[in-house]
């Protein structure tokens, strides 16, 4: 901290919370879903730090992967996530003494964090340079280029948190056990999230059917490892926690959330989830394993643990779906390789990428543009015309759908309506209602057109590439759409209202809508007024946004230098916790474990390229850091 902050007044420390709360109330104005009763949260979530400050590593670590409102907001650059860390990171600041100079010599930790902080900067703004120009959708375009903006911010919260975290474990607070603890929670409401989810789609005990689950976490949309990541990282913190001396209560909920998790992991049918929840499980047994104190509850915990999760797991594993996944390891594999090998023959041999990347958070743009043009994948845009204000432009493409959540009631008739125009009347717009949450989609309903206004939009001779010009010519479209049923019982499935060009041009959206019998829009945003505000994306065509490696990942955007920090990072990191674990601290063995699943999840996808996965990595090396110093 510099000496002037050092020197601050109380009342000068509590008006950075002030500024903090008024940044968030004016961001809470526009936010779409619930804003009162989401600012009502956030200041009991404040209230919670200012009373007890170290409870906010509880709060983020729980919040990481429960306060997910983009399926229903449609925000991703700044959102609930965002506003709760700026406040009670304000509060956790304002409500600590000054700190005290602290002349110690940097640690290895610090300097690798060091490292991977100037790499990330300079990813940042090979990202933006030239300065891009300021789009509709600038900030909500996941191919934008303020998409490096979005990842950056990760490090910039993560920073803050490891300030606040050496601060908190000086004043005697046990940061790392409110770290784990919220952890914990976490993985409790995911499981809850997974349950409800499967009671919606399948049955709990049906092991032969497709579906995957997506959980609460909503960069499921387009593809990716999160949840069973997320899932794997947390349970060593629940052995920590059962292998902590307490109340019979506790052991019990310690052994029903244990037998939960697996079955959560288990449903992902994800076969690098499962090696990174064993190789957890082993990695905190043999640490724990390292002390003579709890040597022997440590063996008892760790057989026990093991016997549970192996007894979840066989019934899943003996299931066709599964078995069918373990089936085709091989050829999976051999896809995963081709795509590596693609994306490294698209970086080629410049030096300066070598070295530096091609700019943080810009491989999806970076594949799209390196792509043929019949085999690229679908996208949008958010455009401005003179006569309708902003629209959306679909791109041509395949396995991408622009996607709300809309409430209807299963088996009703509903007006669906839409004006769009494009630069060949053999454009295949799919309007359509699915019963989906985030990436499978279990029913389907189509319109057919029963009524056509306006003209139809006139066609551009030997015009097919996806950047042909749309004509000036409007075409409305009139439906009648039925609901799909409610299925088999259980819970109701969310139903969205998916948009979806197959063509080979693109498509203007300037308006759609969906009116049931009593004459009420379904449809938020549906003029695109608000941006995507309501709207979220998602895709079936997942190597096309990731690059399934989370090694290859920082390779491609931040070059070799990056590699070579985050290595570090993750070494130091992982070198303290083996530290304290071998001192007989649980949560340096937790975080040894978590690191490990972080890193066999890594080997097969690329995590860091969302924001809250990338703090919650750079979180996992960071503290055990507070733990040495304990």
């Amino acid at each position: 901290m510099t000496p002037a902050l050092v020197g601050m007044t109380p009342n000068r420390r509590w008006a950075v919370p002030a500024l903090a709360g008024s940044a968030v109330a004016v961001w809470l104005v526009s936010f779409p879903v619930q804003p009162i009763m989401l600012g009502l949260g956030l200041l009991l979530a404040s209230a919670l730090v200012a009373w007890r400050p170290h409870w906010l590593f509880t709060l983020v670590a729980a919040a990481l992967p429960l306060l997910d409102l983009a399926p229903w907001s449609g925000r991703t650059y700044l959102d609930e996530f965002d506003a709760l860390l700026l406040l009670s990171t304000a509060v956790a600041w304002a409500r600590l003494p000054p700190a005290m100079p602290d002349r110690r010599q940097p640690s290895a930790l610090s300097w690798a964090f060091t490292l991977l902080l100037v790499s990330l900067l300079i990813g940042l703004v090979r990202a933006l340079s030239p300065w891009p120009d300021l789009a509709l959708d600038a900030f909500s375009q996941p191919m934008s280029p303020f998409n490096a903006l979005r990842l950056g911010k990760s490090a910039l919260w993560a920073l803050c948190l490891w300030r606040l975290a050496t601060r908190l474990q000086s004043a005697g607070a046990d940061v790392v056990g409110s770290f784990g603890l919220g952890l914990v929670l976490g993985l409790a409401g995911t499981v809850a999230a997974v349950v409800v989810e499967r009671l919606a789609f399948s049955y709990l005990l049906d092991f032969a059917g497709s579906y995957r689950v997506a959980g609460p976490i909503s960069a499921m949309s387009l593809g990716g490892a999160y949840i069973e990541c997320f899932i794997a990282v947390a349970t060593p913190f629940l052995l920590a926690q059962w292998v902590r001396p307490g109340a019979l209560w506790r052991s019990l909920a310690c052994t029903g959330l244990l037998i939960s998790s697996a079955y959560a992991l288990m449903v992902t049918f994800s076969r690098g989830g499962y090696a990174a929840m064993a190789l957890a499980v082993l990695v905190f047994a043999g640490a724990s394993l390292a002390t003579k104190q709890r040597r022997r509850r440590s063996l008892v915990l760790g057989l026990a643990s093991a016997i549970l999760v192996a007894g979840v797991a066989y019934p899943v594993l003996s299931g066709s779906f599964a078995q069918s996944r373990l089936q085709t390891l091989a050829a999976d594999l051999d896809t995963r390789q081709k795509h590596w090998a693609d994306v490294l023959q698209m970086m080629g041999s410049d030096p300066v990428s070598s070295a530096l990347g091609i700019g943080l958070g810009r491989f999806a743009a970076f594949k799209l543009w390196h792509t043929a043009v019949g085999e690229r994948p679908g996208s949008h845009r958010l455009v401005s015309d003179d006569g309708v204000g902003q629209l959306l432009r679909l791109g041509a493409g395949h396995a991408y759908f622009v996607d709300q959540i809309v409430a209807l009631q299963p088996g009703a008739s509903y007006s669906l309506k839409y004006r769009l125009r494009t630069a060949d009347a053999r454009a295949a717009l799919s309007v359509g209602l699915c019963q989906k949450w985030l990436l499978s989609s279990a029913e389907c309903s189509v319109g057919r057109p029963v009524q056509t206004a306006a003209t139809t939009a006139g066609t551009a001779p030997g015009c097919s590439l996806p950047d042909c010009p749309s004509t000036t010519a409007w075409q409305e479209v009139s439906q009648r759409i039925v609901a799909p049923e409610a299925g088999p019982g259980r819970l109701p499935r969310p139903v969205r209202l998916s948009l979806n060009n197959a063509g080979r041009v693109p498509v203007d959206l300037s308006w759609v809508s969906l009116v049931g019998a009593d004459g009420v829009e379904k449809i938020r945003n549906g003029d695109f007024q608000a941006g995507m505000d309501g709207w979220t994306a998602t895709s079936d065509n997942h190597l096309s946004w990731h690059t399934k490696s989370l090694l290859l990942g920082v390779y491609v955007e931040l070059g070799l230098f990056g590699v070579s920090a985050l290595l570090a990072l993750l070494l130091a990191g992982a070198w303290r916790a083996a530290s304290a674990a071998a001192q007989g601290q649980a949560d340096g063995a937790a975080l040894l474990a978590a690191m490990a699943a972080f890193g066999t999840v890594g080997l097969i996808d690329t995590l860091v390229d969302v924001p809250r996965f990338m703090l919650l990595f750079l979180l996992l090396c960071l503290l055990p850091g507070a733990l040495a110093r304990r």
